[in-house]
């Protein structure tokens, strides 16, 4: 059964090693990148909620740099949860849903003038997606030879990572993601590459992460 358990179901694996992700350079200049937009919230005490938030590490790190926004974690898998109490997330702000199940009115979530922050798979993810496997298992065959992540769990990680880039199907190019935005009444503010990976051509990007903020006008 372990086989067909999805990654970050339930009873996901990811917890296991996703420690070792916030040691990564990719993973750091992900997390620049999401301070740099929580930073630049000009509304005071923001509302902060971070679906699929894992074990809590840039959750931690928004608070740090936000001290008046109230955070929010959202995790479908407890385990997780749980780790991310350990970093310092508050019980009662971590909420464990599946979020692609929870129903809400699209006109509420943003208030006029306010602002979504996204990370998705990007146009570049199948043509870049063995450089990055690779990558992260140059890192974590390090960190097995430090003795701090069993071989196992390494390999539960990386073919789960395998599974989730080939269940991408259809990553989005820059102008999908704006006309998306575009249909839901949000203009794409900034558009950045970011989770570089090395290739033969250079360092090339393995997601997006877009700015939206909502028209002034409903």
């Amino acid at each position: 059964m372990a086989g067909t358990t999805e990654p970050f179901s339930r009873q996901g694996s990811y917890r296991a090693v996703y420690h070792i992700i916030a040691e990564l350079p990719f993973y750091r200049q992900a997390t620049d990148l999401h301070m740099q937009w929580i930073r630049s919230i000009k509304n005071p005490r923001p509302l902060i909620i971070e679906a699929g938030g894992g074990t809590g590490i840039m959750n931690a790190e928004a608070r740090r740099v936000r001290t008046d926004a109230d955070v929010y974690l959202v995790d479908v898998n407890p385990a997780m949860a749980e780790r991310a109490e350990s970093h310092g997330v508050p019980r009662n702000k971590v909420i464990i849903a599946d979020i692609r199940q929870m129903s809400v009115d699209r006109s509420c979530v943003l208030k006029a003038g306010g602002t979504l922050a996204v990370s998705t798979v990007g146009e570049n993810l199948h043509r870049y997606r063995q450089y990055f496997l690779d990558y992260l298992d140059e890192h974590l065959s390090a960190a097995v030879r430090r003795g701090t992540v069993s071989p196992e769990h390494a390999m539960i990680f990386l073919e789960q990572n395998k599974r989730i880039t080939e269940a991408a199907t259809s990553p989005l190019s820059a102008r999908q993601l704006r006309e998306l935005g575009e249909r839901h009444g949000l203009e794409a503010e900034v558009l950045a590459d970011c989770y570089v990976v090395n290739s033969p051509e250079g360092p090339r990007p393995y997601f997006y992460q877009v700015l939206y903020r909502k028209r002034g006008q409903r």
